[in-house]
């Protein structure tokens, strides 16, 4: 899986009736389910009560 197509999984989970949710410092982060670069499903809710860093790349796979 690309970083583009990550990406949009996580869009596609955050949007709420047609508009992306937006996240104030300090906003708890809403449920979510990606799949990894292994094709593995990922749920935040697997991960509550751990250690967690989720990063992007913004040019990462793009031209230029």
């Amino acid at each position: 899986m690309t970083i583009a197509q990550l990406l949009r999984n996580v869009r596609t989970a955050l949007r709420r009736k047609d508009s992306i949710m937006m996240l104030k410092v300090g906003d708890p982060a809403p449920e979510f389910t990606v799949h990894t670069h292994e094709g593995k499903e990922l749920s935040l809710a697997s991960l509550r009560g751990k250690k967690a860093l989720l990063w992007f790349y913004p040019k990462a796979d793009t031209p230029g």
